[in-house]
């Protein structure tokens, strides 16, 4: 309903600061009530009566009797005009209701007549109707309500005043609503609630809050227009807990950012929070990590992800989702046109799995980033998401790293890569991979002259020096490229120690030693007499480090160290030069084993037929 407010005079100084007032209760009405409707239509503004006041636009409102009495008491030289519709117009209720003009210089009886008849005014059909969420959470108030002396106290004695904190009949925060809620339900009020009630950024992880304290923050949420990004992570709150948070978020529009992770919910939660998400459309980012989601609970979340238009970034990780979940899942993928980040790694998809949730990235046409990691997708899920980036020109980030995912599934990924011109970072590290699927992942993108490809992550993967060399060769022509490995192995006697993408690790520190003496074009003997000043054919373990020095030979502390271990077997503080021999030859065995492992992986990976991909059906052929 409309509303008027006049100054008592018009004289120029309370006109000035009766604009003020005026603006910032404007402000206030909207917000306390969850209005967003701040600027009004220039149909529904009421004209000022005569004589004109020259007074700001006014917005449209509905105000409940307790807040219009606040507002007189806290303006005392104002008048409130309330009317239910403009002059001539019917009311919603169909009763045509007329202005009550204020006058200028209105009398103490006058002004009081005033209000009694906008009082008067403010019954039944005039009053704004609680909302759904409003309705639910004022039952659920009063059904726990604790009968409590301290409900009918004025004052009500916590420990959450703020320095410097003054009163304000407007509760724009929540915090006064907290306050009375968590009287109500005898529940102790949190300082830090009441003080982040102000913050965009509420964070609130690993408090132990239970469901009472969750219904009180949930109320004054509902009238909280600050808070955006609202993290309750950690709580344990279950699904009781999360039935008062949906049916706050049902009516909040302006959280955007919602965390929920590790906080034991289940079927029921699932339930909630779809139907939360079936009415709001404001929220952009849901963690629901690390929950107990199972099968069961896919087809609830399948629906947020093909019937909200508003999520963005959604969060699955660490439940307890198989192959069932993905077959549902997988379609609501392909159909969504809205997320852009989905993470559904630390679950149990497994090859079907994988196949399913590839299927879905190959139709959808929105999504930037998948997390598959940390699950069982093997080669054959990999050959699945091989096809999927053939077809797919969104993705931008994909993680299938920790999936078991042996050399030929890296081949067969690389194969697309060779045509994907979209995918810029590639996790797929910890994996059982050698050589052989680095390099075939390198080769490919260095084919592509169109590829957008900027990182390659195979972290925990040894290769040899060739895949860094095909690396560089991308890297002079793409600047914006660059390549994370586990560590270096070879089998000859080269050794590049400036290689800038990664930390080399895990290399044998003889080999960096015998690349040494191959390009200085010594013998090994030579070397040990440049560290036996004395002739004795023995040094110590610290004239030894001295010589390595003085030679410049690239080993870092952690590799001296290793070495001295290994040359000095009977730990007598020396190495002699038939430790120094006995090294070399172990150092020359392990480098003939790495040779002819790369070699029989390479004829392995030759003699296997290439497993038929059934395109149309999705499944792969024995």
């Amino acid at each position: 309903m409309d509303q008027l407010i006049g100054p008592a005079d018009q004289s120029s100084k309370k006109e000035a600061n009766y604009k003020l007032k005026a603006q910032g209760l404007i402000t206030q009405l909207g917000t306390a009530h969850g209005r967003r409707d701040i600027a009004p239509a220039e149909d529904h503004i009421p004209r000022s009566p005569s004589p004109p006041l020259n007074l700001p636009p006014y917005p449209v409102f509905d105000i409940p009797r307790d807040f219009l009495e606040a507002t007189l008491r806290h303006y005392p030289d104002m008048h409130l005009v309330v009317q239910g519709s403009r002059p001539g117009h019917n009311a919603s209720d169909g009763k045509s209701v007329h202005y009550a003009e204020p006058k200028v210089g209105s009398s103490a009886r006058s002004k009081a007549s005033l209000i009694e008849r906008a009082a008067s005014n403010l019954s039944g059909s005039h009053l704004r109707p609680l909302t759904a969420s409003e309705r639910h959470l004022n039952n659920e108030i009063d059904e726990y309500r604790v009968t409590s002396s301290n409900e009918d106290e004025e004052e009500y004695d916590t420990d959450i005043e703020l320095p410097g904190e003054t009163e304000s009949p407007f509760d724009q925060w929540g915090k006064a609503t907290y306050i009375k809620t968590c009287r109500k339900l005898d529940v102790t009020p949190i300082t830090f609630v009441a003080k982040n009630l102000k913050r965009p950024k509420f964070v609130m992880k690993n408090r132990g809050m239970d469901p009472m304290s969750i219904l009180a923050l949930a109320n004054a949420l509902l009238v909280n227009t600050t808070v955006t990004h609202l993290d309750l992570s950690g709580n344990s709150i279950g699904d009781q807990g999360i039935k008062y948070l949906s049916w706050m978020m049902m009516d909040n529009l302006y959280i955007k950012v919602l965390g929920l992770s590790e906080n034991e919910l289940s079927t029921e939660g699932a339930r909630l929070i779809t139907d939360m998400l079936m009415a709001n459309s404001v929220v952009r980012k849901l963690d629901l990590s690390e929950n107990l989601f199972q099968d069961n609970d896919a087809s609830n979340l399948a629906k947020i992800v093909i019937e909200n238009k508003s999520l963005q970034d959604l969060s699955l990780r660490h439940n307890h989702f198989s192959d069932d979940a993905a077959r549902i899942m997988g379609p609501a993928i392909g159909a969504n046109d809205c997320l852009q980040v989905l993470d559904l790694s630390w679950n149990k998809l497994r090859p079907r799995g994988g196949v399913a949730i590839c299927k879905g990235l190959a139709e959808n046409v929105m999504l930037k980033k998948i997390d598959l990691s940390m699950n069982g997708l093997s080669n054959d899920g990999a050959t699945a998401m091989a096809h999927a980036l053939r077809q797919n020109y969104c993705l931008s980030e994909v993680d299938v790293s920790h999936n078991r995912i042996f050399n030929l599934g890296a081949v067969r990924i690389a194969k697309a890569l060779e045509s994907n011109e979209n995918l810029k970072v590639l996790h797929i590290g910890n994996n059982p991979l050698s050589t052989l699927g680095a390099i075939s992942l390198v080769q490919a993108i260095k084919k592509n002259d169109n590829s957008a490809m900027e990182y390659v992550d195979l972290a925990a993967v040894h290769v040899m020096k060739d895949v860094l060399a095909v690396a560089e060769e991308i890297e002079n022509v793409r600047s914006k490229f660059s390549i994370n490995v586990g560590g270096l192995v070879t089998t000859d006697l080269s050794y590049n120690t400036g290689q800038k993408h990664q930390e080399v690790k895990d290399v044998n520190p003889l080999t960096i030693l015998r690349w040494y003496i191959s390009n200085n074009k010594f013998r090994l003997i030579d070397l040990f007499r440049q560290f036996d000043k004395d002739g004795s054919w023995s040094v110590t373990r610290g004239e030894f480090v001295d010589g390595l020095k003085a030679a410049n030979i690239p080993l870092t502390p952690k590799q001296t160290q290793q070495l001295l271990n290994t040359l000095d077997k009977d730990g007598d503080g020396e190495i002699d030069w038939a430790e120094l021999l006995e090294g070399d030859k172990e150092a020359r065995k392990e480098q003939r084993h790495i040779k002819k492992k790369e070699q029989d992986e390479a004829e392995r990976l030759e003699r296997m037929k290439p497993a038929e991909f059934d395109i149309d059906n999705w499944s792969l052929k024995v």
